[in-house]
């Protein structure tokens, strides 16, 4: 395989050179002519000298290779350019050449046969490429690059399935032909292969815009693992169903296109799976957030009777330290006004005892005689 890039457009053009008689391993060459029919968009068969019918019987051998086992649909292109390799005739005009060679009219009914079905199978033309001689170099590169511009102008791009290969969907596909002729198979199948390559690439890109459509989902917050129950479910789901839709056209865009179509819809399966797990999981985390959310608020109000019940408590407790203060405060002072008093205050307070008794005793004589009474107000009193 020889790689180029094309000379006037994007991409690259690959030559799959088959060796043909040249290969040793006589048994394989049916198997390689086909594999490089399979991936060709254009087949170049040479002759080494005058083309004769045994380029034919390689055309044929290419032909047979191309019948898949259960249809009769031949799955080569239709491109064929008959090569002459020699420095006679080439005065002789290319098209009578090949209308020589094809002739119908000369030549056994099985030759004639070979020709009919070549000319109703493919679109044939005929080049010719004078020996390359170290002396006269000059015809034999006109005619290469005669043969490059056609070629460059007349190339496809290879696709599979109605959408264009790339080298990696290339090497795949190589693989899965290799593969039929290892499990035992005697011919390439190229229904098969296209129906595993169409099913892939319809796996490829739902898995692509999945990826795609989940991170539209975190950017606009509403990912399962972003989801906190604040912002309400409805809302949620309406917003979901916006960037899915988007990204639906975009997947049925690229999926309508792959043919044959059955294995394609693969792509829808996976995102419909993968949709309905999105939205499970979605409505299972709103709920136990709002679950979580619930058991917080509980726990919260909680704390907070607490708290204020310990608060309350806290300033019920100081507030009896300060009456208890402020009890004190009078005592002493009353206590420190009798040792300032003397024998008067003691002897006025004995003649005053009889009246007292009436108004709360001793201890509101002794609050009488000190100037003020208990829940009075007093220059302790706050």
């Amino acid at each position: 395989m020889l790689a180029f890039r094309h000379p006037s457009k994007d991409g690259t053009v690959l030559f799959l050179d088959c060796e043909g008689g040249g290969n040793n391993n006589q048994t394989a060459i049916p198997f390689v002519v086909a594999l490089a029919a399979r991936l060709a968009n254009r087949i170049y068969v040479f002759e080494r000298g005058c083309f004769t019918t045994a380029g034919l019987d390689v055309v044929m051998q290419i032909m047979n290779m191309g019948y898949v086992t259960t249809t009769h649909a031949v799955e080569i292109p239709r491109s064929l350019v008959l090569v002459e390799n020699m420095s006679i005739n080439q005065e002789i005009e290319e098209e009578e050449l090949l209308e020589d060679l094809l002739c119908e009219e000369e030549g056994d009914e099985i030759t004639n046969r070979v020709r009919q079905l070549i000319k109703e199978r493919f679109d044939v033309e005929f080049q010719k490429i004078p020996f390359h001689t170290l002396g006269v170099p000059t015809m034999h590169q006109q005619a290469i690059e005669v043969m490059g511009d056609v070629l460059a102008d007349r190339l496809a791009p290879i696709a599979l399935g109605n959408v264009p290969m790339d080298g990696k969907m290339i090497a795949h596909l190589v693989n899965e032909l290799l593969a039929q002729v290892r499990n035992g198979g005697t011919r390439f199948n190229m229904t098969t292969v296209t129906e595993a390559m169409v099913a892939n690439m319809a796996t490829d890109a739902a898995n692509t815009i999945w990826e795609g459509f989940v991170s539209r989902l975190r950017r606009t917050g509403n990912h399962p693992s972003q989801i906190n129950g604040r912002k309400p479910l409805p809302q949620i789901m309406q917003e979901v169903e916006s960037a899915a839709n988007t990204a639906i056209d975009e997947l049925e865009g690229f999926v309508n296109r792959l043919v044959p179509s059955e294995p394609a819809v693969v792509a829808k399966t996976i995102w419909e799976r993968n949709y309905q797990h999105l939205e499970s999981s979605i409505q299972a985390t709103y709920r136990q957030k709002l679950h979580e959310r619930s058991q917080e608020k509980t726990w919260f109000e909680h704390i907070t009777a607490i708290v204020n019940e310990l608060v309350q408590q806290i300033v019920d407790l100081v507030w009896q330290i300060f009456r208890m203060l402020q009890t004190s405060i009078r005592v002493i002072s009353f206590s420190n006004r009798l040792l300032l008093g003397g024998s008067g205050l003691l002897s006025s307070i004995s003649a005053s005892a009889a009246p007292a008794r009436s108004n709360g005793g001793l201890f509101g004589a002794l609050t009488q005689a000190a100037g003020f009474r208990l829940g009075a107000p007093s220059m302790f009193s706050l």
